[in-house]
């Protein structure tokens, strides 16, 4: 169930970086934040989860 929701996670984190890419990179700090803030907090979530 664990690694299910990893791999569901980095579909998300290439599906972010796919985005950065076609907005260009005027946005690309932003949604660099945006993915380290989602990482930090899925870190975070599964510590107090698990």
């Amino acid at each position: 169930m664990k690694t299910a929701r990893y791999c569901l996670e980095f579909v998300n984190l290439g599906g972010l970086l796919r985005q950065g890419e076609y907005l260009g990179k005027a946005n690309s700090k932003i949604i660099a934040n945006n993915i380290l803030a989602k990482v930090f907090s899925i870190k975070l979530f599964s510590h107090l989860v698990y």
